[in-house]
């Protein structure tokens, strides 16, 4: 029976290292990718876009729960980081940058669409009752 656990661990330690070299095959492509979009590559900003783009919408759209808002917050999400890519260092992933972006873009977007609106109208003084003459009328 050790032997059928040792070869078992064997076959976990060789499937985690099989997906730690496709993981850094795939982040060597996304960092060949960044910097190729710095440098100007359209194609390349559009390969990262089209890697990205599902689950940054998702992100909005779980925020949101809006499919108009998370079409435009995706967009507006790709707008910030294309006209900032070229400060882009590299310190993390860019996966978590898309996606702290979305999130802050997503609070923003839902504080201004939240924010209480007060509308006052002046009373006309000849519609006002003497005790409430010359005051300002709110709305909620």
């Amino acid at each position: 029976m050790k032997t059928d656990s040792a070869s078992s661990g064997v076959a976990e330690t060789g499937a985690t290292e099989s997906s730690a070299s496709e993981r850094s095959a795939a982040e060597r492509l996304q960092s060949e990718l960044v910097r190729r979009a710095q440098q100007g590559d359209a194609n390349a900003f559009a390969a990262l876009f089209h890697a990205h783009k599902a689950h940054i919408y998702a992100l909005c759209l779980r925020m949101t729960t809006n499919v108009a808002e998370a079409d435009d917050l995706t967009r507006d999400v790709f707008l910030q980081v294309f006209r900032k890519l070229p400060s882009f260092r590299g310190d993390c992933a860019l996966s978590s940058c898309l996606r702290d972006i979305a999130v802050k873009m997503s609070l923003m977007r839902l504080r201004t669409n939240c924010r209480p609106t007060f509308h006052s109208q002046v009373i006309a003084e000849e519609s006002v009752s003497p005790q409430y003459e010359g005051r300002l009328a709110v709305d909620f």
